[in-house]
């Protein structure tokens, strides 16, 4: 396999790039002794509004993927819905390939305000006129400005959000002390969780999509000034450090042979959320397979229900799965759990390709919920094994992070089609705008492939040397 092309320095070069990015000087005042920690202690309350924002990504993030993309494709084009969702989100996955970038840039703002909190702001007022005019457009369906329109609001909107996902979270580095990493970083991943739980609550109150977006503009106008005024950032008033656009490419390619580890583990992450992507396609599958107890199948607004309580029932079971995973890591190692999580997953998905009943869906949301939060809480650990320098640990977790919206992107991209190979046209007394089915024969394929893309992710860890069982010494 080639190695993806990486940017090389000379020695002079190498200095320079550590003298703007801090990193020589953190070493110089390492060799001197350890210099006292001067960020300021950080309460509950704070830590909390500091990371507000991640409660409303949290939800926009769960729901654009689940419901409201897939509701908005069959609105727009209901004959043509599953190619469409898979258009978005291959947009989605292109437009978050700007957070290595945004996170570059906000390393180096300078500004009274401090470096994170106006890219912060800057960000909220791009995405809050863009999703005012996705929910301008979806009210006129048929009008042929309005997909267009809303393929574009969308796109601005994810870009928006992923330079405000990037420069947020630079904070909890930036103002909260060593000893309390720990503590912030678990106040954000529960803050993200809990507005994707929230982002499903609503969804089975208020099944009509339409009113999401007045949730997504509240949870705008809410969160975002709450981390503005509860980051009390220092103002960053030096000069704009010199950067090279070598610095920003640079930050999209993996040498796999000097950092093999590195790069075997971004091709395993990758194709796991091309296995996982499946589940965007939830909707459909309850609409055109599912039925109820009483046999009975679900309108569109049902469907998007029910696929909320799903996506509920994952999001809860995941996060009871992901700390006692983190701790079991720590003695086997993480190879074998994410592993395990592989296998589980594809256990999942042959269940899946037998099952038409509501009931049996929900109880199997359970054991993949589980799987899948064994396997989020133990990936991270296994990339900072697998860093190449932890000294520049916000690049390269940023470059892993791209196997996310790879896989995302990709997965869709796969399955979508599939999909519509095995499409069937609607009842002829549906109407002319009833949107094409698919068979349960197009789901059991995509289930199917997103068990294969999961087997290649087990075997992919084969070439991962780091992440095995910890030596008896480590203990």
């Amino acid at each position: 396999m080639e190695a993806l092309p990486t940017v090389t320095r000379g020695s002079e070069e190498d200095e320079a790039y550590e003298r703007r990015e801090g990193l020589l000087q953190a070493k110089e005042r390492g060799e001197g002794g350890e210099e006292e920690d001067d960020r300021e202690p950080q309460g509950p309350l704070r830590l909390i509004g500091m990371n507000s924002f991640f409660f409303a990504y949290g939800c926009y993030i769960s729901s654009f993927g689940i419901v409201t993309l897939p509701t908005e494709s069959e609105r727009f084009f209901p004959q043509y819905h599953d190619l469409a969702l898979a258009s978005f989100l291959a947009i989605a996955g292109l437009s978050q390939l700007s957070g290595p970038t945004a996170g570059f840039f906000s390393d180096r703002y300078v500004s009274r305000h401090g470096r994170r909190r106006p890219l912060l702001a800057m960000g909220a007022l791009v995405a809050l006129p863009s999703i005012f005019v996705m929910w301008l457009a979806r009210s006129y369906p048929a009008a042929g400005w309005a997909p267009t329109t809303y393929f574009a609001a969308f796109f601005l909107a994810m870009m928006a959000l992923n330079t405000m996902y990037s420069s947020c979270a630079g904070l909890i580095p930036d103002l909260v002390p060593e000893a309390e990493l720990g503590k912030a970083n678990g106040i954000m991943a529960a803050m993200t969780a809990l507005g994707a739980c929230m982002g499903f609550l609503f969804i089975f109150n208020f099944p009509d999509t339409a009113a999401l977006y007045k949730l997504y503009v509240g949870l705008m106008c809410t969160t975002v000034p709450l981390t503005l005024v509860a980051s009390r950032e220092k103002p960053a008033l030096a000069e704009h450090p010199p950067w090279e656009w070598s610095e920003i490419t640079s930050s999209y390619w993996i040498d796999a042979n000097a950092h093999p580890d590195f790069f075997y583990l971004f091709l395993c992450r990758m194709c796991y959320y091309c296995g996982v992507s499946v589940q965007v396609f939830v909707k459909f599958w309850m609409r055109d397979i599912v039925v109820d107890k009483d046999g009975h199948s679900f309108t569109t607004e049902e469907s998007a229900k029910y696929t909320a309580d799903i996506g509920f029932i994952i999001q809860v079971f995941g996060a009871l799965g992901a700390y006692p995973s983190g701790l079991l890591s720590d003695l086997t190692g993480r190879k074998p759990l994410v592993a395990i999580s592989c296998f589980g997953i594809i256990a999942v998905y042959i269940c899946f390709c037998f099952m038409d009943h509501l009931g049996q869906l929900l109880w199997m949301g359970t054991v993949y919920g589980l799987w899948n939060g064994m396997y989020l809480s133990v990936d991270y650990a296994l990339a900072v094994d697998c860093l190449p320098s932890k000294e520049e640990s916000a690049r390269w977790l940023a470059v892993w992070s791209v196997a996310c919206f790879l896989g995302t992107t990709i997965g869709p991209l796969v399955s979508g089609p599939v999909l519509f190979i095995f499409s069937v046209p609607p009842d002829p007394d549906a109407g002319p705008d009833a949107p094409h089915r698919t068979s349960h024969n197009g789901y059991r394929a995509i289930m199917l492939i997103g068990a294969v893309w999961m087997a290649l992710s087990a075997a992919l860890l084969v070439m991962i040397k780091k992440g095995g069982r910890p030596a008896r010494n480590q203990l």
